[in-house]
């Protein structure tokens, strides 16, 4: 009898624990806020540093507890206007136009509070894609009208957030995330935190 019982102790919560291991798939959507995006030499006439976000994302639980997650989250666009003054004395324009987008592998910790509700929390590493394009409009003629740069880094994301179990299988998340230091000040693009508010879907095989 004993040994029954120890034996149902210990298979129990090596098959609970198995049951919690799977594949799953999900999207969010939300919105995404490009800190500091503002800052710029000149006297800003207009700022946009907010913009749309959506992620897709391949992850596995290995068990209730820990998970880990692969995605590609688009993290919008800025559109800034600013004047300054020329070497001749006149107003030159430049309008400044920043589109940046990353691959992230992330670690996901769950911690069940009540019901089908979780508590998450997430750590991983990024990698960017950046892209800035500028347009200068009365300015003396050796400064280039036009201008493109390009920068890839990488660096940390961080994020809280909360799950809810929604069905077999569905699950709804809403969290927030931030990307420390976006660009590369060498490459001509500022380096920037951006900030994400999102909510999503996932599946679970």
């Amino acid at each position: 009898m004993f040994r029954t019982i120890l034996a149902t102790a210990l298979v129990l919560p090596i098959s609970c624990w198995a049951q919690d291991a799977g594949v799953y798939v999900g999207g969010s959507f939300g919105w995404a806020k490009h800190r500091d995006a503002c800052d710029t030499f000149g006297t800003v006439q207009s700022c946009d540093d907010s913009d749309r976000t959506w992620k897709l994302f391949l992850g596995y639980q290995a068990n209730r507890h820990l998970s880990a997650e692969l995605g590609y989250a688009d993290l919008g666009r800025t559109s800034i206007t600013a004047t300054s003054q020329t070497s001749l004395g006149g107003i030159g324009t430049t309008d400044t136009r920043t589109k940046a987008n990353a691959w992230e592998l992330v670690s996901v910790g769950s911690l069940p509070v009540v019901g089908g509700l979780s508590l998450l929390g997430r750590a991983g590493v990024y990698r960017s894609d950046v892209k800035k394009e500028t347009e200068n409009t009365g300015f003396p003629s050796f400064v280039p009208r036009s201008q493109e740069a390009r920068a890839h880094n990488y660096g940390l994301t961080a994020g809280l957030g909360a799950k809810y179990q929604i069905a077999r299988g569905f699950a709804v998340r809403l969290e927030f995330q931030r990307y420390f230091g976006v660009g590369d000040d060498d490459a001509g693009i500022a380096e920037k935190d951006i900030d994400t508010l999102s909510a999503g879907l996932l599946y679970r095989f």
